[in-house]
């Protein structure tokens, strides 16, 4: 493997663990599985819920295996998910997280969002908050919504 590959193996390793420990520091009674976990869960409820030339946007900005794990099971044909409200989008996500259960997945879920608006462009960030029901983007960091 070139040096260059590897480095940036490493370098996306990195990247999503520091996202990981974000999401764990985040939710005090969470380890880094099911940080991970709702990581995966959050994000590909989000992805099935955008339109796809904004998931795949969105993709774009995410480190190399975030956007591995993103990507992962997609299937265009049943995009975009008509979640209207924040139950709505909190139970698809709980279908989709696999670990030791969290009393409260919405506090995860708010953290995994603030992880992502933290380590993505602003503008994407934006355009995104753009197209989604305002209920959805409550589940958001504030001064994002009120920038949108």
């Amino acid at each position: 493997m070139s040096s260059d590959r590897f480095t940036l193996f490493q370098e996306t390793l990195q990247t999503s663990s520091k996202w990981i420990r974000e999401i764990t520091a985040a939710l005090p009674s969470a380890d880094e599985q099911q940080a991970y976990h709702l990581l995966c869960a959050t994000l590909r409820t989000l992805r099935d819920r955008l339109r796809p030339d904004d998931a795949i946007h969105l993709a774009a900005q995410l480190p190399v295996l975030i956007r591995g794990l993103y990507y992962d099971g997609w299937r265009l044909s049943d995009v975009p998910m008509r979640i209207r409200t924040r139950k709505e989008f909190i139970a698809h996500v709980a279908t989709r997280y696999h670990a030791r259960p969290i009393e409260d997945l919405e506090p995860g879920v708010r953290a995994v969002l603030a992880t992502l608006s933290r380590n993505v462009d602003l503008d994407e960030t934006t355009s995104i908050l753009r197209t989604l029901p305002e209920e959805l983007r409550e589940l958001w960091p504030p001064h994002l919504v009120e920038a949108a």
